[in-house]
């Protein structure tokens, strides 16, 4: 099998698997996006870890034409987002970045989706995001049998501390995954990576905490529903 010929069997196996994986989730009420999220960049990857980005742009297509006949809501949020995290972050697996900087563009990616499936689903669904995160708040207060009295004041500033934590989360799940599933196929050597191994640079740490007291102040001093202020120091936060 010369390589046009395998370069066409792997982008049809690819976009074959996201094809399946957005039936499943359709016949189960599509909620497979939004918490398998962690798996789906993963299949990109490997195309673009094997064949370079400028073959991945038509998968990228593909994977994206039929998630939107299926379902447009979730492709929009996810898979679109998730489809470029893997052409990049494959990209930057044949050009042998840094670890450390691929899970923050790990993180990073996985913190666009997060706050957009927070706006647009409180959009679509009409409810508040305040309402949810006092309602976590005051579950999790009544564990610790601690005070359930939560201010608006509170709940704004925790909206990007939440953000930041699935981010976290998800981002870090990605680039595991990604590590065992390709270490299997022995396409790379898994080198095991602990979040305590992470060491940032001192820049980095002042520029933390310089949006921090910025928000911290913008939410306590200017807060109001839609505060912009507030909103942008949340996401400087985070990045």
């Amino acid at each position: 099998m010369n390589n046009k010929t395998r370069l066409v069997v792997a982008s049809g196996m690819s976009v074959a698997i996201y094809a399946l994986f957005f039936l499943v989730s359709l016949s189960i009420g599509g909620i497979l996006e939004s918490n398998l999220f962690f798996l789906l960049p993963i299949p990109l990857i490997i195309f673009t870890y094997k064949y370079s980005f400028k073959y991945a742009i038509i998968p990228y297509f593909s994977i994206a034409i039929i998630g939107y006949l299926i379902n447009p809501i979730s492709t929009l949020i996810y898979i679109l987002t998730a489809n470029i995290l893997g052409i990049i972050y494959g990209e930057m697996l044949r050009k042998q970045v840094q670890e450390k900087i691929r899970l923050l563009v790990c993180i990073i990616a996985t913190f666009i989706v997060d706050l957009m499936s927070m706006v647009i689903f409180a959009s679509l669904l009409n409810y508040s995001i305040q309402a949810e995160i006092k309602e976590l708040l005051i579950f999790f207060l009544k564990l610790l049998k601690l005070n359930e009295l939560v201010s608006d004041k509170l709940v704004f500033t925790c909206i990007p501390i939440f953000l930041s934590y699935m981010a976290f989360i998800d981002g870090y799940l990605v680039h595991l995954f990604t590590q065992i599933i390709m270490g299997r196929l022995k396409l790379i050597e898994y080198n095991r990576f602990s979040i305590y191994d992470y060491k940032p640079p001192r820049w980095m740490s002042f520029i933390y905490f310089i949006l921090l007291g910025t928000h911290l102040i913008s939410a306590y001093f200017f807060y109001m529903a839609d505060s912009i202020l507030s909103i942008v120091g949340g996401i400087l936060l985070i990045l």
